[in-house]
């Protein structure tokens, strides 16, 4: 032992003999080790200034970086080379601050220029270009897991590049890094936050996107979640948490419940499931609108404008309030002519248990399945048959009153097919198609048009339970 090497020796296995008998202290227990010193794990320990190394030639150090240089090169026999000439300082520096090699130009300006100065004057140059910024930004965008798709199998465009175009610009305006973490990690949640300070939180929106057919939407949300936490501690406390997703770690200082504390910050952000039918669909997080100045200045009038009309609408006059009550009498009297439906035939697709109550309802029961189909079948006497209304209503055996089956007593109506066929015909079955759909009421986003609506992006109907 080692195998292929010398073998220890006693005092070498005295050494670890005697850290098995203490219980083989990890690096995160605090107790003394070898050293007789408590070992710190180097990404919480507090970086201070050291003292600049002694070294021998003096003369040859300008800044206190060129002493820890020099300091090695003595310590291994080494001399520091000669400068190099100003074509290759200029090549150098160049593709070190900018990524790009010097122009003819630059190169032609900075071998004429006799100033002493010269190469710090380059330097200073090379600070403010934006290419500057583009070039540094590079490592901090793979650290943020920054692209342009989605990634998985479709691999969709996505629109990220203003938190790119951030990250550019806080490092050509030389922002703090304590700026630089603050409004990457919180800056929607600074008091009168800035549209800037807003899109420098993208850096939580880098994650993949699956948008493969059958995926499970929460399950991939859940993911999003995971690389939040692993890329949030990677970059910031230079260290991984992804062991204590699942167990607590001999060798890490987090435990796995400092782990889902931690996940719980990134688990309030609002989101909708979009449901895009036969199982199909993804998470959708929330948008941020990002207007140019001139479409800001825009909005603002058009928003103005709207304004001014609508307290026109809003306005009532003798005429329109007699056009509302005749609206309203006409209303009620339509009213009375609903007939109720009693229902032939019915049955759930996903096996729940479908009872016929005394007013001709429905109540569901049994099985609870994620997503269900329910036929009705049903006969009328009924001609020319104008609208179909489908009316929800709550139950004491449903969560919260109903008039759902989720938890929360909601429900999500994703579609609504109707066929007929003349009585003395039953097989010649028509589909309908249904023009318009309207609700008493509705939750935001899920308004019962999207019944009926051509977009294939269509949602569904829910209300508030």
């Amino acid at each position: 032992m080692p195998y292929g090497g010398p073998p220890l020796s006693s005092e070498q296995i005295g050494l670890v003999r005697h850290w098995v008998d203490r219980g083989a202290p990890g690096s995160d227990s605090g107790e003394a080790v070898s050293s007789g010193k408590p070992v710190k794990h180097w990404a919480y320990v507090k970086p201070q200034r050291p003292e600049l190394p002694k070294v021998k030639n003096q003369v040859w150090c300008r800044n206190p970086i060129d002493h820890f240089v020099l300091s090695r090169l003595e310590k291994e026999g080494l001399s520091p080379s000669l400068e190099a000439d100003k074509a290759t300082l200029i090549r150098r520096v160049t593709l070190d601050l900018t990524g790009l090699p010097p122009t003819i130009q630059e190169m032609d300006f900075f071998l004429a220029d006799t100033n002493p100065n010269a190469y710090e004057k380059l330097v200073d140059r090379l600070l403010a270009s934006p290419y500057y910024g583009e070039r540094w930004a590079r490592p901090w965008l793979d650290l943020a897991r920054y692209a342009d798709t989605h990634g998985y199998e479709k691999d969709d465009r996505r629109t990220a590049w203003k938190f790119r175009d951030w990250v550019i610009q806080a490092l050509n305006q030389n922002m703090s890094f304590k700026e630089f973490t603050i409004e990457q990690i919180a800056g929607d949640m600074l008091p009168n936050s800035t549209l800037e300070q807003k899109v420098a939180t993208g850096f939580h929106r880098n994650t993949m996107l699956n948008q493969e057919g059958g995926v499970d939407q929460e399950e991939y949300r859940w993911y999003a979640l995971v690389d939040r936490v692993d890329t949030t501690a990677a970059a910031w406390l230079g260290t991984t948490l992804a062991c204590a997703q699942c167990h607590n770690h001999k060798f890490d200082p987090f435990t796995q419940k400092d782990y889902y504390r931690f996940l719980a910050f990134f688990d309030n952000s609002d989101y909708n499931l979009l449901n895009l039918g036969q199982g199909e669909g993804w998470v959708v997080e929330p948008e941020l609108g990002l207007p140019t100045p001139e479409q800001e200045v825009k909005s603002k009038e058009l928003k103005a404008e709207i304004a001014k009309l609508q307290g026109v609408l809003d306005s009532s006059t003798p005429e329109l309030e007699t056009a509302q009550a005749d609206w309203e009498t006409q209303m009620k009297g339509a009213e009375g002519q609903w007939t109720v439906l009693r229902p032939s035939h019915f049955a759930s697709g996903g096996g729940a248990k479908l009872t016929l109550l005394e007013d001709q309802s429905l109540l569901t029961g049994g099985k609870n399945p994620e997503a269900d189909t329910y036929t009705v079948q049903t006969r009328t006497g009924q001609a020319g048959i104008g609208a179909l209304r489908l009316e929800v209503v709550s139950d004491p055996s449903l969560p919260h009153g109903g008039p759902g089956r989720d938890p929360e007593g909601n429900f999500f109506l994703s579609d609504v097919e109707v066929e007929a066929a003349p009585a003395d015909k039953p097989e010649a079955l028509q589909k309908i198609v249904f023009k318009e759909a309207l609700a008493d009421e509705s939750q935001e986003g899920y308004a019962a048009k999207n019944l009926v609506s051509k977009n294939v992006w269509r949602t569904g109907w829910a209300v508030d339970a």
